[in-house]
């Protein structure tokens, strides 16, 4: 037997695409102590360990940054199939299955033998990336993988589409921001532009840094329109990050047993990451970049019955392969999957990383022509188009998601009459039962609108137990298996839809599954530290959103609980569907119907976990989990009967090697983990204690000495754990909830129809939500027609690798037998003044009948004359002109602050009302006698005063408070007052003398330091520091501001 986590997006090498963990369940624990501090590589790392699962550094770094292909070797391109799936993008096609995706993209413009060579060139990039996500790919390296000079705006549409997308360039990285100096004539001034993202969970924390990463990568395409970028500011109402990945610090810490700075700690919520292999985004972060410790966990676990003893091996197989053959029969009402357009290149090609020879052809159509005449493409293997392609009706049921047990179905005999499959499995058909007897579960799936699986299971199981005479003990064991799903969905069986429930199905990530050691917490931290810290303002929980509407500027205004407001042109809500669900964020005007409908029918369950820290280990200390069976709470042969206990205390992991301390995390699923919220610690101990006792009958249980419960549902910025499919969940409900609503855009693992319920889900819906965010500021990819020029042309490139309005131009001229002479890229090459031209991003073609592209083979008798028009200006001189009066500036403000020290700061606005004054010195003791008046009106020992009753009542007291008792704080505001007037005075004064000052100093350096004209003319009115910066203000003298 095995155990397996949650489920867990891939970009197939062989198809185009259009579309981009495992949550769990403090509530209300204690802050964490300092963040790690992470010790990042900084050498280039060409491969990771996969074996040991440390991050292992090599001194070789990427190929050169500019060539024809991508720089491996074929046998490199023969196994590319696993490198290129970065997070779950297909190797071999592209797909339809989202708006504005891979195949919208490029449909208008790339005929189907061009397909092929799009995706090499989009799979050399990914593997380019994956090689070393340390380092961010560039434009340059993009050009590089391109084999054919003509494809160069083809590969920077491609760079753009993996970039914006969150294939590359994600996670803890430093990327060059491209922002330049705005030039007086486009400076628009006003306001900056504001990004709000709620929630520092995975989502928030991954959207934020995608989006700083993708304004530094595009910068210049703000700067360009005289935009400032604009700022990004999370709030989060916690105080720390993580959202429901939060790993609790233990009281009592294993020290020189962890490696040095990892810290023993329980995780609340997320603790498994589901495999790394086949396009997780965590392995770039976890394993490439973070380089964090990780223990791979091991399928040697042990079932115990509900009185302790072991059950046996053979009893537990046979019970598996049943109660999966129930499931089986039960996905056969499974809603119908929907169908991907894909469009595929030539496998054979790709897998050699081989271009087609004939792709270029004057009379080739377009996918789209194809497509809309309804013409069956077919590629040169026979694969065919996918117009008329749809995927199967009911395939194999997908369990990899469940939380303990991998369950291998290969090979079921669901297709056969029950009878029959019993026997195949194992079991002993009466003779009086014929092999032609199957089970009917087409009445039970038509009693309800709203069927569910459990229900539907239930029934499947009863008419086994009539047929085979399943013991209570096979009872038990079926209800683990329940147990286990109801983990892996955060909700009781009967409340899975039956034909939706694992709408998720084929999405999952491969690979072991592995826990992080020193805590889960490391990740998030990691994202939200490097490679610079984002803005996170903690303890800032939400209470209004208001959007839309004419007379809002910015669209956007975020209301705190503590007051303040934030203005945005952009809203990012991550909060947890529990948080919707409840409607504790008002929004103004409320959210249209489509959206809250969606909220009211998806489901959201919950998950809790008690955590036993022991001194010494009594338990078999190399199992890495054990499971225990739960006895009915009634009748035994009654399959209703388990329905509210089998989840309770149901599996054990044991955290020793990623804690470093002897610990146990219990798990309360299903109805069990309700009943969690209202049970007092004391009482678990007791039970989870006699139930250890039993199943370690030589040992005397300890009492444990540190105990941890979780209660998500109390927790006030989760209200549960993760989402799951209900019976009236409908299809599309996820894509429904991942739609904007005006400038308010959603993410979040509930947001996250591929992998929901996930860590990687949360944090894939994050990378889509920055991809919206940037399409709403920046606009979408512009594709220029043509995007690949026909053969028989010569060819002038100037600046022929761009993208909009990012000019490539650092890039050397190649030199092969057929390379393009002189600086082909950045440098400029005429052809015949007399061809006709046409512009093609960036990239002149002058046709003529007898000519080749440069770079490519010529036609026999054809003679090139190339002749420069003017010399190819200097690429850099701007970038080295800027950072020369950058250094300028810097001398000079280095020169002030020697002679003047720093500028006087303004001193701090005093308290000069004596209200407030009164306020600060009664608000407690006011809100007490409140509290206890409340207490009294309703009954309710709990009751609270809110904060506006507390306020209304200080002002009662205040006014009605004798003068006498009043006459201090009058005094204390009035000295407080002419104190102010006198500070802000001699502030005042002192920085007039500063600013003069700074001047003759600046001018007197000038003086004797002259610098050049260049650096001068960018000096003169305003300074570069402030050009930089993107200062408001033009300041020439006010430097330490």
């Amino acid at each position: 037997m095995d155990f397996r986590l949650d489920g867990d997006n891939h970009l197939n090498p062989t198809f185009l695409y259009s579309g981009q963990d495992d949550l769990l369940g403090p509530a209300l624990l204690t802050p964490d102590s300092e963040p790690t501090k992470f010790n990042l590589p900084t050498q280039k790392v060409d491969t990771f360990d996969y074996n040991i699962g440390i991050y292992d550094p090599y001194d070789d770094s990427r190929p050169p940054s500019v060539q024809f292909g991508d720089g491996l070797d074929p046998s490199e391109h023969e196994g590319s199939h696993v490198s290129t799936n970065g997070n779950g993008i297909a190797p071999a096609s592209v797909s339809n299955d989202i708006p504005e995706g891979e195949y919208k993209l490029l449909r208008e413009h790339i005929t189907r033998s061009q397909v092929t060579i799009y995706l090499n060139i989009r799979n050399a990039i990914l593997r380019l990336w994956h090689r070393n996500p340390l380092a961010g790919i560039t434009r340059q390296e993009a050009a590089g993988c391109v084999k054919d000079p003509r494809y160069f705006p083809l590969s920077q549409i491609t760079y753009e589409w993996l970039m914006r997308n969150g294939y590359i360039n994600f996670g803890c990285v430093e990327l060059t921001n491209t922002a330049r100096p705005i030039p007086r004539s486009l400076a628009k001034g006003g306001r900056r532009k504001t990004i709000v993202v709620v929630g520092a969970g995975m989502s928030g924390l991954g959207c934020a840094r995608q989006l700083e990463g993708l304004i530094a990568q595009l910068g210049e395409q703000f700067t360009d329109k005289g935009e400032r970028t604009p700022k990004i500011i999370i709030l989060e109402g916690r105080n720390r990050v993580g959202g429901r990945v939060y790993s609790h610090p233990l009281k009592k810490q294993a020290n020189g047993i962890l490696p040095p700075g990892l810290r023993s700690t329980a995780e609340m919520g997320a603790q498994i990451v589901t495999g790394f292999e086949h396009g997780n985004p965590m392995n770039a972060i976890i394993r490439g970049q973070l380089g964090l410790r990780y223990y791979a966990l091991k399928d040697n676990s042990v079932l115990y019955d509900y009185d302790g003893r072991t059950v046996d091996k053979r009893r537990d197989v046979m019970v598996e392969r049943l109660w999966n053959d129930v499931l089986e029969r039960a996905a056969v009402y499974r809603n119908k999957l929907p169908t991907m357009r894909t469009v595929e290149g030539e496998r054979e090609l790709i897998r050699r990383g081989e271009d087609p020879k004939d792709s270029i052809s004057n009379t080739a159509e377009l996918i789209s022509s194809l497509e809309d005449a309804g013409v069956e493409v077919t590629v040169r293997d026979g694969n065919p188009i996918s117009t008329n392609t749809s995927a199967p009706e009911n395939p194999a049921v997908g369990l990899d998601k469940v939380g303990g047990r991998q369950y291998q179905l290969a090979g079921s005999a669901a297709n056969k009459p029950a009878a029959e499959a019993a026997k195949i499995i194992g079991w002993n058909v009466p003779q009086d039962i014929p092999l032609t007897e199957s089970l009917d579960l087409l009445s039970i799936t038509q009693a309800s609108p709203h069927p569910t699986l459990g229900e539907t299971m239930d029934e499947g199981i009863k008419q086994y137990q009539e047929m085979l005479g399943l013991t209570s003990q096979d009872l038990r064991l079926m209800n683990w298996h329940h147990a286990n799903l109801e983990y892996a969905n955060a909700a009781n069986v009967n409340q899975l839809s039956l034909g939706g429930w694992d709408q998720d199905i084929g999405n999952e990530f491969e690979g072991e599954h592995c826990e992080v050691v020193g805590g889960y917490t490391q990740v998030p931290r990691g994202l939200w530290q490097y490679p610079q810290q984002l803005d996170v303002r903690f303890n800032h929980a939400i209470k209004t959103i208001k959007y839309g509407g004419s007379s809002l500027d910015p669209p956007a205004l975020v209301e705190c609980h503590n007051g303040e407001k934030f203005e945005a042109d952009e809203v990012v809500l991550t909060s947890s569907l529990g948080v919707l669900k409840e409607g504790s964020i008002k929004f103004v005007p409320p959210l249209p119907d489509w959206k809250t409908s969606c909220i009211e029918r998806m489901g959201f369950g919950l998950l809790n976990k008690v955590v036993l820290v022991y001194d010494k280990a009594f338990w078999e200390e190399d199992r890495d989990m054990f499971g225990l069976l739960n006895d009915a709470e009634h009748d035994k042969q009654n399959q209703r009967s388990y329905a509210d206990c089998r989840g309770r205390f149901y599996l054990f992991w044991n955290c020793i090697q990623t804690s470093g301390r002897p610990m146990l995390i219990a798990l309360m699923a299903g109805t069990a983990a309700y009943s969690v919220e209202e049970t007092d610690n004391e009482s678990l101990v007791a039970e989870v204690t006699g139930r250890l006792a039993k199943v370690f009958p030589l040992t005397e249980i300890p009492r444990p000495s540190e105990v941890i419960v979780t209660r998500w549902k109390k927790d006030p910025f989760a209200r549960g754990s993760y989402s799951y499919v209900g019976p009236q969940t409908q299809t599309g409900d996820y894509d429904i909830m991942a739609q904007p609503v005006g400038p308010i855009h959603f993410a979040g693992e509930a947001t996250c129809g591929t992998h929901p319920a996930t860590v990687h889900g949360a944090y894939l819906s994050g990378l889509r939500a920055a991809s919206e965010v940037l399409d709403s500021l920046l606009g979408p990819i512009q594709v220029s027609t043509p995007i690949v020029t026909t053969g028989g042309h010569k060819v002038k490139v100037e600046q022929a690798v761009r993208s909009g309005s990012s000019p490539l131009t650092d890039i050397e001229a190649f030199e092969t037998n057929n390379a393009i002479p002189g600086d082909a890229v950045s440098g400029t090459m005429v052809a015949d003044s007399s061809v006709p031209s046409t512009s093609v991003a960036g990239t002149t073609v002058a046709g003529s009948s007898g000519a080749s592209v440069a770079g490519i083979k010529r036609k026999r008798g054809y003679v090139d004359v190339w002749e420069p028009v003017l010399p190819p200006p200097d690429p850099n001189a701007d970038t080295r002109l800027q950072a020369e009066a950058e250094d300028y500036e810097a001398r000079i403000i280095g020169a002030i602050l020697s002679t003047l020290s720093d500028r006087p700061i303004k001193p701090g606005k005093p308290i000069v009302n004596p209200y407030l004054l009164y306020q600060n010195d009664e608000w407690y003791n006011v809100k007490a006698r409140c509290d206890s008046e409340k207490v009294a009106t309703t009954g309710d020992p709990n009751a609270k005063t809110s904060r506006n009753d507390i306020r209304i009542a200080l002002g009662a007291d205040w006014r009605n408070l004798r003068e006498d008792l009043k006459k201090p704080y009058v005094d204390k505001s009035q000295e407080a007052r002419e104190s102010s007037f006198t500070a802000l005075a001699n502030y005042k004064e002192a920085v007039e003398t500063w600013d003069r000052e700074a001047e003759r100093v600046r001018n007197e350096f000038i003086a004797a330091n002259p610098p050049s004209d260049g650096v001068m003319k960018r000096l003169e009115g305003r300074t570069a520091i402030e050009f930089g910066q993107d200062r408001k203000g033009r300041k020439t003298s006010g430097y330490a501001e």
